[in-house]
């Protein structure tokens, strides 16, 4: 049966071209058709949720391991809900409605953690797509939600409760000094945890660090925590300090060897017990050390690019809304009551 071509494309000129028959053309066009359609296969939810663990098993080197932990737990959580429900949807129809039936589901209501888990169901379309699980890109679906929530940190007096009820804790020094530790460093709980012996310099006055996404730098020692640590080394028996000892600075384990870390658990669980005892607002948490910790250093006057450095953010405009908590006018006011020697020692790292 004669082709009716309905084109402006001269098929013999291609064909030529190519060196193929008129014939040929049309099995390869043919065949183009039953490409699309194995294409077209759906895949569940759940098929592409465990190829995508594989592969996050396979590259695991390339994230950092509480960003795996967080994937992982999402994932595992998700997948196991969509089997206890029965709801074995397709990949294709993934959307956020079908994500709010889960938060719903496990009752989390907080935009952050919300705004986290979109990126990780971001991230598994990305994969979905590349891997053709996935005809096309819709992770357009799953939008960031905007929203601005100020950061929520420590007042002194605070401070001073909080760490006078550390000490009647079980293993009260070890609280004290962890507690310490993050309100003069700005260091997020996981990599205080993960903060070995050979990471502090005495000498030099810094702390080494792995913040997210394996990006490495150095934060000051500030006096009073370097006072802190040494205090803490004397008590747990570490008196001759070793630059090379890779053991834990805050660990279970009460011998030398120190190979296991403290968990991040432990330090919120801690820090939630007094807390409550001193009955202060419970959106305050372990990270409003870090914030506290910020609003200090620019309440003395530091420089947000330099306190961006400290604070391992990429982009200064993440720092800035530490600006939002104080007015401007109350800056010189405040800067005898928080003398932060940071912004001199800042300087001299930036230009190594």
């Amino acid at each position: 049966m004669p082709i009716n071509i309905q084109s402006n494309i001269d098929y013999k000129k291609v064909c030529e071209e190519l060196g193929i028959s008129l014939d040929d053309l049309v099995s390869i066009v043919n065949q183009k058709g039953n490409i699309k359609e194995i294409n077209s296969i759906k895949y569940t939810t759940i098929e592409v949720i465990d190829a995508f663990i594989e592969q996050l098993n396979i590259q695991k080197d390339i994230y950092s391991a509480n960003t795996l932990n967080y994937y992982f737990s999402f994932l595992f959580r998700y997948r196991e809900f969509l089997l206890s429900t029965n709801n074995i949807n397709y990949i294709n129809d993934l959307n956020e409605d079908l994500i709010m039936n889960f938060l719903v589901y496990k009752n989390i209501s907080s935009k952050g953690t919300i705004n986290t888990y979109k990126a990780i169901i971001r991230k598994l379309l990305c994969f979905a797509y590349e891997h053709q699980y996935l005809e096309r890109d819709i992770r357009y679906k799953f939008k960031k939600h905007k929203y601005h929530l100020l950061p929520k940190y420590f007042s002194e007096d605070q401070v001073s409760s909080i760490l006078e009820l550390t000490l009647n804790r079980t293993n009260g020094y070890r609280w004290r000094a962890i507690f310490i530790t993050l309100l003069g460093t700005g260091l997020r709980v996981s990599e205080l945890v993960n903060l070995k012996v050979k990471d502090i310099s005495f000498e030099n006055q810094l702390i080494f660090t792995i913040g997210k996404g394996n990006k490495e730098r150095y934060i000051p020692l500030f006096p009073e925590v370097k006072k802190a640590l040494l205090h803490y080394f004397n008590l747990i028996g570490l008196d001759i300090i070793e630059e090379n000892s890779n053991c834990y600075l805050f660990s279970k384990d009460y011998n030398t060897s120190r190979l296991k870390p403290i968990s991040i658990r432990s330090v919120q669980y801690n820090l939630q017990q007094i807390l409550q005892k001193l009955e202060y607002n419970n959106r305050l948490t372990v990270h409003s050390f870090r914030h506290t910790f910020a609003v200090n250093c620019l309440r003395a006057g530091m420089k947000l690019e330099y306190l961006s450095q400290i604070l391992g953010h990429e982009d200064p405009k993440t720092t800035s809304i530490y600006t939002k908590l104080f007015p401007s006018d109350l800056r010189d006011e405040v800067i005898s009551k928080y003398p932060i020697p940071f912004e001199k020692l800042i300087k001299e790292i930036m230009q190594e």
